[in-house]
């Protein structure tokens, strides 16, 4: 089982509780991150996030100026216990996802046995291997089996249900750059950051992290 530390962000951003939205929402622009933790007197008093400042200082018509980031952060932090919250759930619904990476198993089987018999686990990221130590790939025609009396359900390529939907969806998201690609050719991928971002293999070299990890042995 991997812990929640392994794949955590690290090296998160911390800001003083006294210091200006407007400056809090320079440094989210300038790291390009979504949320910062708060501190005072060193100490984590709460999370400000995108969401935090738009529903209680724009909704609001307050001044990014005038306003500490304290009065907008969401608090009181809350922290993790996946054992716990597995063990008390009658639905668990895995949905791990690193990019270009094999899914961390979060989920052990000593978990599994602890919880309430008729419960039920949906891994949703077993595409990418599961998330749930019992959990194995399944199909729409037979979707579910029994591990220590908890219903499994570990289908993969969920979208496949509604075919036609979920071609749309995907050909939609795809589309632009398809054309973008075949309108300016590779040489797209110099000007347009998504499109960079989605490079894995130049020259011969594997350009993206997490496959090159995964396949380094």
């Amino acid at each position: 089982m991997v812990p929640v530390r392994k794949i955590m962000t690290k090296g998160v951003e911390k800001v003083d509780a006294n210091m200006s939205v407007k400056d809090v929402a320079k440094i989210m622009k300038v790291k390009k991150i979504g949320s910062v933790l708060v501190e005072k007197d060193k100490d984590l008093i709460g999370i400000a996030t995108e969401t935090d400042i738009v529903r209680r200082l724009v909704a609001d018509g307050n001044s990014p100026e005038g306003m500490q980031v304290k009065a907008i952060m969401s608090s009181p932090l809350l922290t993790v216990d996946i054992e716990k919250s597995v063990i008390e759930s009658d639905l668990v619904i895995g949905a791990v996802l690193i990019k270009g990476a094999k899914a961390p198993v979060l989920v052990a089987k000593e978990m599994v046995k602890k919880m309430r018999k008729g419960s039920v686990i949906v891994d949703i990221s077993i595409d990418q291997g599961g998330c749930v130590e019992t959990m194995r790939p399944t199909t729409h025609s037979n979707p579910v089996y029994d591990v220590y009396g908890v219903i499994h359900y570990g289908v993969t390529n969920i979208p496949g249900a509604v075919p036609r939907t979920a071609t749309f969806a995907l050909t939609n998201a795809a589309l632009p750059y398809i054309k973008k690609l075949a309108d300016k050719g590779l040489n797209i991928i110099k000007e347009d950051s998504a499109l960079a971002k989605g490079v894995n293999i130049s020259k011969g070299k594997i350009t993206y992290p997490a496959i090159a990890e995964s396949l380094k042995d």
